[in-house]
């Protein structure tokens, strides 16, 4: 007898327990399952074929919801061929005027999309910056300067007050402090 109670309630108290998970702890082991955070396997972060639009550190080998906005995960190649093409227009729009230079500022990390009007607001304060892209997946700002009204220090300078790192230009933690939660 006193084992049969036993038994049940070890049963109960399972049951109980399973129940108890709530949507976050779901939705954390589905992001688990679903797709690899930069923490846990950069490689295969590397070579994840599905990425999501908005929040691109989520990133899955096989279709999935991003687990932040639960945004269907786009194709990486579909994706980089949609930067490529704008960065492609950028090119042409500047092709062979002679105070245009471009150069790419590398950014460690972008965490969401709405880390890009922050650092697009720091790049209009400039009137030397003729004309940028963002590339959120590769994580690069590609830029155009008029080299005679600005120079590649000032506009990472800009960034960095924003922010964000931007090349070896390094932003203060107290600018980094000032961001929105998605973008720290």
């Amino acid at each position: 007898m006193f084992t049969k109670i036993l038994y049940c309630l070890l049963f109960v108290s399972f049951i109980l327990s399973s129940c108890g998970k709530s949507d976050k702890d779901n939705l954390q082991t589905e992001k688990q399952s679903q797709t690899t955070g930069l923490k846990s396997d950069t490689i295969a972060l590397k070579d994840a074929k599905y990425v999501c639009p908005m929040h691109p550190l989520e990133r899955s080998m096989a279709p999935a919801r991003c687990p932040i906005c639960r945004m269907n995960l786009v194709p990486v190649a579909e994706l980089n061929k949609e930067m490529s093409e704008v960065h492609n227009q950028l090119e042409k729009k500047f092709a062979g005027k002679k105070e245009a230079v471009y150069f790419g500022i590398n950014l460690p990390v972008i965490k969401s999309d709405e880390c890009i009007p922050i650092m697009e607001s720091a790049l209009s304060k400039d009137p030397g910056i003729l004309g940028y892209h963002v590339d959120i997946l590769n994580r690069v700002i590609h830029t155009y300067i008029d080299k005679n009204k600005t120079t590649k220090n000032n506009v990472e300078q800009l960034i960095a007050n924003a922010g964000f790192n931007a090349n070896d230009t390094k932003a203060s933690t107290e600018t980094v402090n000032n961001l929105p939660k998605g973008c720290k």
